[in-house]
Order: structure tokens, then C-alpha cells, then sequence
């Protein structure tokens, strides 16, 4: 009997032990998108951040090998839905993009990153993208319907295709500061706000409808605060899974972090 009752006793102190885990796992509600993409099959993609906005894939969107675990591997017309919900709102607020991406093409096509864009024209957006032609350069872009627009672009970026690239854009105050492989590669200023309410979901890999990703994308992240150059490189090193784990309370369990994600992109 007292072997019966120490076994239920173990029994319910580890699930006390995951349940505070999972709990803490989502910790920094600033982070509002974290998309490891490594289901690897199905048509549906975790958000491991504490808000769920889970993805769908749509179109021709499939699994490729990324450059951490599993990616979504991209040809125009495909993208990840990840919903309107407005925790990923960037309205008046400091924020952070980052993404690892793959482009087949890096001369003749603008590829699509990330995007909240109700489309062509004088339409409330944002876009981060790759723009082809002379510029060859990352782009972030912002629309108004009132006819406000901007569009950063940090310079020439020499970037080789069928490699993995690691993009981010971190706007603090009227600063946006454009990092490259975890390095800062260029600071430019603009004061034009995101538009309070954007009537469109955030997508992957996909903007405007020609802005479409030819490529793989692994480890999108969107973020309600200016990631510090620090968190940028975590990023860079270890994709959402290593940022997220260092973002916890202290104490926390790294190795039970991991074992989460792992479960949640099954």
C-alpha cells in the first residue's frame, strides 16, 4: 500500500512540476509570434509564444529541411495564415521581426517575409521583404490608407542564394535598426506609424500577392518590444527555441523548455 501511495505521490508532484513549466514557458508576453516551423507534415503550424496564433499553410506552401529542425518551403502563391488576432497588432508600439530565410532567387523577384497587408496600393501595411533589381536589399515597409507610406531599405546586401540568411528589423522610438546574420548592418529613421488597425491576417512568406517568398522560411518571430542586439544573436544561434528559453524566469528548466516545443510541433 505505501508503495501504491508513493507512486501516486511521484506521480502528481511531475505533474505539478510540467504544469508550472508550461506555465512559465510563455513567460514573455511581449512575444507574440514564435513559429519554429517543424511539424515537418499537415497543413498546420505551432505559435510556441503564449498567445497560440497556430498557422496554417495555404496554397502550394510544404515541409523542407531548415536551418533549424524543419522549415516551410515556399513558391509564389504560398504562405502561413497566422491570423488577425490583436495581439500582433504593431500599432504604437516598439517591436522586433526576425526570420531565417532561404531564396532560390536573389536577382530577378522580391521575396515576401513577413507581411500584415490588405494589399496594392494606398492600403494599410506593414511588409518585410528582399527587393530585387539595383537595390538587392532588405525592406521594411509601411502603408496608410490616408496615403501615409515609407520604405527603409538598409543598402546593398550580398546575399548568396540557396543559403540560409538570418533577417531582422527592430523599430524603437522612430529608429529601426536592420540586422543580417546577427549583425547590425545598418540604423535608419522614420516616424510614420503602423496603422492602428490593419484588415488582414499576418502572413509568412507572402505579401501584396507578387511579393511571394521562392524559398524556404524557418523560425519567424514577432515581438511588442525592441530586441536588444544580445536577443537578436540568440536568434541567430538558436532560432526561436534558444530565445525563448533564455527569455524565462531564472531557474527554469532549459531541457523541459525544450521537451515542450519539441510536443507542440508534433
Amino acid at each position: 500500500m505505501k508503495t501504491l501511495i508513493s507512486i501516486f505521490m511521484i506521480a502528481a508532484i511531475a505533474v505539478f512540476f510540467c504544469a508550472g513549466e508550461t506555465a512559465a514557458a510563455g513567460s514573455d508576453e511581449d512575444i507574440v509570434l514564435a513559429m519554429p516551423f517543424d511539424e515537418g507534415e499537415g497543413n498546420s503550424t505551432m505559435d510556441i509564444s503564449p498567445h497560440g496564433n497556430h498557422g496554417t499553410l495555404m496554397e502550394n506552401a510544404s515541409w523542407g529541411a531548415g536551418k533549424f529542425g524543419n522549415a516551410v518551403q515556399f513558391e509564389p502563391v504560398g504562405y502561413v495564415d497566422a491570423g488577425n488576432d490583436e495581439s500582433l497588432s504593431l500599432s504604437g508600439t516598439d517591436f522586433t521581426l526576425a526570420v531565417w530565410v532561404n531564396m532560390t532567387d536573389t536577382v530577378g523577384h522580391q521575396h515576401g517575409f513577413m507581411a500584415q497587408d490588405e494589399g496594392g496600393g494606398p492600403r494599410n501595411k506593414w511588409i518585410l521583404r528582399y527587393n530585387r533589381g539595383a537595390s538587392q536589399s532588405v525592406n521594411f515597409h509601411i502603408n496608410t490608407a490616408d496615403g501615409g507610406s515609407m520604405q527603409l531599405e538598409p543598402g546593398l546586401w550580398d546575399v548568396q542564394p540557396n543559403t540560409w540568411h538570418q533577417v531582422a528589423v527592430v523599430r524603437a522610438g522612430n529608429a529601426y535598426t536592420f540586422f543580417t546574420d546577427g549583425e547590425q548592418s545598418a540604423q535608419l529613421e522614420n516616424d510614420l506609424p503602423v496603422p492602428p488597425v490593419i484588415d488582414a491576417p499576418v502572413t509568412v512568406g507572402w505579401a501584396e500577392g507578387p511579393i511571394a517568398m521562392s524559398g524556404l522560411i524557418d523560425e519567424a518571430l514577432i515581438a511588442r518590444r525592441a530586441f536588444t542586439s544580445d536577443e537578436i544573436k540568440m536568434h541567430y544561434d538558436g532560432g526561436v527555441q534558444q530565445l525563448l528559453v533564455a527569455v524565462q524566469p531564472t531557474g527554469k528548466s532549459a531541457a523541459v523548455w525544450g521537451n515542450i516545443k519539441a510536443k507542440a510541433s508534433r
